[in-house]
């Protein structure tokens, strides 16, 4: 796990990698999980 301050931190940090995304989102609030999953 990576702890970001916010959700454009957290998108940048998903897609900052020369390895390849994989990526799991966790989120109390299911609506807002789903928001920033589809993001990535």
């Amino acid at each position: 796990m990576v702890p970001v301050k916010n959700e454009d931190e957290a998108i940048q940090v998903a897609n900052d990698t020369p390895l390849g995304l994989g990526a799991a989102v966790f989120a109390q609030d299911v609506e807002k999980g789903e928001h920033v999953a589809r993001r990535t």
